[in-house]
């Protein structure tokens, strides 16, 4: 029976886990005001929202009503 190399099988192991992790995007700032890089976003980072012109449109439009009353 031999043994299996520990470095290698721990080297597999971070493999797999790296395989099915998501990453994050590039960021700016420090603390309070870290955000992410907005040159560095994409459609692969989830960023496009078609609706989103209509979602503000209609916020906005509540926040009319909200101050008439």
């Amino acid at each position: 029976m031999s043994k299996a190399d520990p470095a290698a099988e721990q080297a597999a192991s971070l493999a797999a886990l790296q395989r099915g992790a998501a990453g994050m995007p590039a960021t700016l700032g420090e603390g309070c005001t870290r955000r992410f890089d907005p040159e560095q976003l994409s459609e692969a980072h989830g960023t496009e929202f078609p609706g989103a012109a209509c979602a503000w449109q209609a916020w906005l439009a509540a926040q009319a009503d909200t101050q008439k009353a």
